[in-house]
């Protein structure tokens, strides 16, 4: 019997998965699942308040090793991109106020979620993602394939970056930005007053934002208000955020006949116009 040569012995080598072309635009990574992701993002609050850099090994340690040195980095561009760090040098990030307030309310009361996450939504409005959002829910719910499909053309992405980009949508959904309901339709969120997560967040489980629906706990099934199944009750709902004054004057302003006898005419002038300019302004604004 002839000896089998080395060369007929060696098994193939497994093929290499391809990597994933960079996006454009910061997105979170999908290899560390939502509710270990917020406990990252928590822990930098926490060990962050003397803005400095928080080593990589130090954030692992500080969520109990959930998650490697190298992983609890995953998705600190898209954290960036949102307000929530600030990067100081290459690999190097930092809390921001936004994030270390967020860590506040929560170390003060930790069921203020609502209070927390309105600071997170404070910042994220200026992430890339919201002007590509918000045009296509702001007046009623659109087809999560519709805004899956904007944001990835926005990020200038493929079908190999679709689970980041549905990360990103649950982080949105998570911090009371959108909803997602049972029609895959995306809608805008009003904050619910009482906080209706649950403790399996904290411990990297799955997040009501992603569970499942008919699964939630019978007390989230309780509080969570009945889904409507009509267009009427989304397209009754003002979305319309309030409008945030630049400018605002609040006085009385009185000139009698002899305050008007030492003014010369120029002043005299330059009063009525600047009078007529005001009432102007205010009228093209109604």
């Amino acid at each position: 019997m002839e000896p089998i040569s080395s060369q007929t012995s060696q098994q193939p080598a497994p093929a290499r998965r391809e990597a994933r072309p960079r996006p454009a635009k910061p997105l979170p990574t999908d290899r560390v699942k939502l509710g270990l992701q917020i406990r990252i993002l928590r822990a930098v609050g926490r060990l962050g308040t003397d803005k400095k850099p928080i080593p990589q090994d130090r954030l692992s340690d500080a969520i109990d090793k959930a998650a490697g040195p190298a992983s609890v980095m995953l998705s600190h561009s898209f954290f960036t991109d949102c307000g929530w760090l600030t990067r100081v040098g290459r690999g190097e990030y930092t809390a921001s106020d936004a994030l270390v307030k967020y860590s506040r309310i929560l170390s003060a009361d930790s069921n203020g979620h609502v209070q927390a996450n309105a600071v997170l939504r404070s910042t994220a409005v200026n992430g890339w993602f919201w002007p590509v959002i918000l045009p296509l829910i702001e007046h009623g719910p659109a087809p999560r394939s519709e805004v899956m499909v904007a944001l990835m053309t926005a990020a200038e992405v493929g079908e190999a970056h679709k689970p980041q980009v549905s990360m990103l949508l649950d982080w949105l959904r998570y911090i009371d930005m959108i909803d997602v309901d049972d029609d895959e339709k995306v809608s805008l969120v009003v904050p619910p007053a009482p906080d209706q997560r649950d403790e399996a967040e904290l411990h990297g489980g799955t997040p009501a934002a992603t569970r499942p629906a008919g699964t939630q706990p019978d007390a989230e099934q309780q509080q969570k208000p009945p889904a409507s199944n009509t267009s009427v009750s989304e397209s009754t709902i003002d979305r319309t955020p309030p409008a945030i004054p630049v400018l605002a004057f609040d006085f009385t302003f009185e000139l009698t006949a002899d305050d008007l006898a030492k003014l010369s005419p120029e002043q005299i002038k330059a009063v009525y116009e600047a009078v007529g300019s005001v009432m102007a302004i205010k009228a093209i604004s109604k």
